[in-house]
């Protein structure tokens, strides 16, 4: 969402917003009521991008199915055929005339479109590694990107055409036009100000421990930053000269913005659920509370500066007055039906008494459906006597839930225990030959090989004793007592047969002559020691568990979370893990590959063992640096066929080598006279 909420949000008289919501759709609201001014436009993935153009008449939605989607401003309906893109979109914006418009597509290549037709106005801009942020920039003549891989790129926004490289130590985060100047934000907490005709930096880098957000004022004097000290700081963006001293938030400031043709206002949010809003007419700098319910994930002025735009963790966006800060209208909630007129009738939920403040209404989290409740009234100010009873009540509810949860956890933990303790006694015997079987099911269905996998058919034990199987599976057994008398075919005899399965064919399957998918993570080039320990914690010790796991949407929010990395990272580590099963890959040559344009098994596929061969070879030369080895004809044959045979393709038919001429005989010497 901070990416969605700029200026673009309002059309240029800020009567209208246009607004991403979180279940797959886009709307216009109108800014003075706080109510929907259109139907919703529905996409069949996230939203990703949402804009009016300059003069109104036109806006655009771009979302993870790979479409842009054109509307008209005024009736807020879809015109024309969508663009499409050959994978999801990940931002997209007008020009100043709303004649063209920039996609960000995840190819890896930036697109500017005639919006009039649907055709591509330059050549596509490539890149080796997610882009960040694009933008337009000095009269619509330049294209600005912030990428990945270290750079930030200037294009020529009439052919494409690579103007110029401005390299970082790392990732660049985001970047932006400030007048006649470009700014870039590394991942190592500094702003860089450049000359774009020179590709040069105009003065040393501004320096803000734990950077998270950088805005630059309107006129281009001024660049604001902010991060996870709570603290604002201005500087002269022709300079780098601080100006004042920092402006105090409270907690970590994770979205900023300027408003007013001149930078009059300058805004923040962050985890407080209080925003701040500046009144730049100082210093010092008159500051206003904006209170929310909850923190506040990204802000935004109207183009003429007068109203704020904020959006919280709660799913609400608000609009205030930027004079003073009073509230405009309601909020307007995202994703969600508008609430019925609240009702002061008591309801009953679970072992909680609550006063219904709002409509109930059905939702849906993580896929899963249920009834949402609401608490609270959303209005913002104190609480009133019902919504501090609800609150009270609910966290009077969890609390006990959670005692008898930890209780029945403490008793799991304890049965688990004495369960995986090793079989000692006669007793114990059922116990051992359960988990026996158990551990060679689960060991027999993760093997993998060329030809088939493995199932345990039959179990086969022959002992003096007596089993039989409960009806929950469990083994029940009464062992022969010495000297007792018993008929032999009242004993149990179990047996085990291991059968092989059959495969149809080995598209998707790892097998062990090609592929290395046990490599400990440690193998990862990029990855530090801390991710690893963080992953082993977890319970992924290989790349093949790695990948196996980040390809569950849940499973890379968790991994985001867990790690402490954006989105963008994993996918460059899953890149690098795919590289790494085959056998023979080392860290570096996954790097050279990647560089080379073999970052996955489609491309790599497509190679012949030669062509692969020169790229890799050109690759390596142009990146001493990564130290990498050099390629074999053999291994280049192995990588080659491996990829193929895992997405099922045929194996490259190779022409026999031409048999060789046999020479002449020698011609016999004449003999002497």
């Amino acid at each position: 969402m901070p990416s969605m909420l700029n200026g673009t949000s309002f059309d240029p008289g800020s009567a209208r917003l246009i607004l991403p919501s979180d279940d797959h759709s886009a709307m216009l609201w109108d800014a003075d009521s706080g109510k929907p001014a259109s139907e919703p436009v529905k996409c069949n993935g996230a939203v990703t991008g949402a804009a009016f153009s300059a003069d109104g008449k036109r806006f655009l939605v771009a979302s993870a199915d790979g479409l842009l989607r054109l509307g008209e401003g005024a009736s807020g309906k879809l015109v024309g055929n969508p663009l499409k893109h050959p994978a999801g979109l990940s931002d997209a914006c007008f020009d100043s005339t709303g004649r063209r418009a920039l996609t960000v597509c995840d190819d890896l290549l930036l697109r500017l479109w005639n919006v009039e037709g649907g055709t591509l106005a330059a050549e596509p801009m490539p890149h080796k590694k997610p882009v960040h942020r694009a933008c337009l920039g000095l009269g619509d003549k330049l294209v600005l990107s912030a990428s990945d891989d270290g750079l930030a790129r200037l294009w020529d926004a009439s052919t494409g055409k690579l103007l110029g490289q401005l390299k970082h130590p790392g990732a660049v985060l985001d970047a932006g036009f400030s007048g006649d100047l470009v700014w870039t934000h590394c991942d190592d907490a500094t702003v860089r100000v450049w000359q774009p005709g020179a590709n040069k930096l105009v003065h040393e880098k501004i320096n803000h421990p734990g950077l998270l957000v950088v805005a630059a004022s309107p006129n281009g004097k001024l660049l604001a930053t902010a991060g996870k000290d709570g603290a604002v700081r201005l500087w002269e963006a022709a300079t780098g000269a601080p100006v004042d001293a920092a402006l105090k938030t409270e907690g970590a400031v994770l979205a900023l913005a300027f408003g007013g043709p001149e930078g009059e206002w300058l805004v923040a949010g962050g985890e407080s659920p209080v925003a701040t809003l500046w009144s730049m007419a100082g210093p010092p700098f008159k500051a206003v509370p904006l209170r929310h319910g909850s923190s506040v994930q990204a802000v935004a002025f109207d183009p003429n500066g007068q109203r704020v735009l904020s959006f919280g963790a709660d799913r609400a966006a608000r609009t205030w007055l930027a004079d003073g800060g009073k509230p405009i209208g309601q909020p307007m909630r995202l994703g969600a039906d508008p609430a019925a007129t609240p009702s002061t009738v008591d309801t009953q939920l679970a072992n909680a008494t609550l006063t219904r403040l709002g409509g109930e209404r059905v939702v849906s989290v993580g896929g899963i459906a249920g009834i949402f409740t609401p608490l609270t009234s959303g209005v913002d100010g104190p609480l009133g006597a019902d919504e501090r009873k609800n609150l009270l009540s609910i966290i009077d509810t969890l609390k006990r839930e959670v005692g008898e949860v930890q209780s029945r956890n403490l008793k799991l933990e304890a049965d688990l225990a004495a369960l995986r303790q090793r079989p000692s006694a006669p007793e114990d015997f059922a116990t051992g030959v359960q988990q026996s079987l158990d551990e060679l099911q689960q060991r027999m269905g993760a093997m993998r090989n060329a030809t088939s996998n493995f199932a345990v058919r039959e179990f086969k034990l022959d002992a003096s004793v007596q089993v039989q199987v409960s009806p929950l599976g469990s083994i029940e057994y009464r062992f022969v007592q010495p000297g007792e008398s018993v008929d032999a075919q009242a004993l149990s005899r179990l047996s085990m047969q291991v059968v092989p399965l059959p495969k149809d064919n080995l598209a998707g399957v790892w097998t062990s002559n090609l592929f290395q998918p046990e490599l400990p993570l440690a193998s990862l080039p990029e990855v530090t020691a801390e991710a690893v320990q963080r992953l082993e914690a977890a319970g992924l010790y290989s790349i093949g568990e790695f990948l196996q796991t980040g390809t569950r949407a849940r499973a890379l929010a968790y991994l985001e979370a867990l790690l402490g990395v954006q989105r963008q990272r994993l996918a460059v580590w899953a890149q690098q893990a795919v590289l790494l099963t085959l056998r023979g890959m080392t860290g570096p040559a996954a790097l050279v590959l990647m560089e080379a344009g073999c970052g996955a098994f489609e491309p790599l596929a497509a190679q012949t063992p030669e062509t692969l061969l020169l790229r890799y070879e050109a690759a390596r030369l142009a990146r001493p640096d990564l130290h990498a080895p050099a390629l074999t004809p053999a291994l280049a044959e192995q990588w080659v066929r491996a990829a193929r045979q895992y997405l099922g393709l045929p194996e490259a038919v190779v022409a026999p080598a031409p048999e060789p001429t046999p020479a002449p005989p020698p011609t016999p010497a004449p003999a002497p006279p």
